[in-house]
């Protein structure tokens, strides 16, 4: 069979990729306002003209803390349970009646030596690149 392959056009729109800073600053202060909010927090901000609803919140992750309460680059980490801040950003429905324009964020700890649980119970090392001492990994989803 010879001729042009028909095929789908690609939709701009969507997106799913990975954001790696070198920092935990971030993570730590979703976290604070997390805790400060009893858990979620919603809020809208204006872009360039245009309204956005953004609301934060968390999932328990299977994350386990560094031993000692502290990351090999000595940020000190206070929680038994390592929560994973989700933020999810929305166009005003007003604006964007089809709910079309939006995307989440997912951030992720990571530092050297930081494990994780399975569902049976056993540790496992979580994968860091070996040039980030501490930071954190943000997936950004658009759909």
């Amino acid at each position: 069979m010879t001729g042009p392959i028909r095929a789908v056009e690609p939709a701009p729109h969507e997106f799913d990729g990975n954001a790696i800073f070198p920092t935990l600053g971030p993570w730590i202060a979703a976290n604070k306002l997390i805790d400060q909010a009893g858990g979620s927090k919603a809020g809208e901000f204006q872009r360039r003209g245009e309204r956005w609803e953004v609301t934060l919140w968390y999932t328990d992750g299977n994350l386990l803390p560094p031993d000692g309460g502290e990351t090999p680059g000595d940020t000190p980490i206070a929680f038994e349970t390592i929560r994973e801040p989700r933020l999810t950003i929305e166009r005003h429905p007003d604006e964007d009646p089809t709910g079309e324009q939006d995307f989440s964020v997912h951030m992720a700890p990571r530092w050297q030596g930081l494990r994780g649980e399975t569902g049976d119970g056993e540790e496992t090392k979580i994968s860091i690149p070996p040039t980030l001492q501490e930071g954190i990994n943000c997936r950004i989803l658009l759909c």
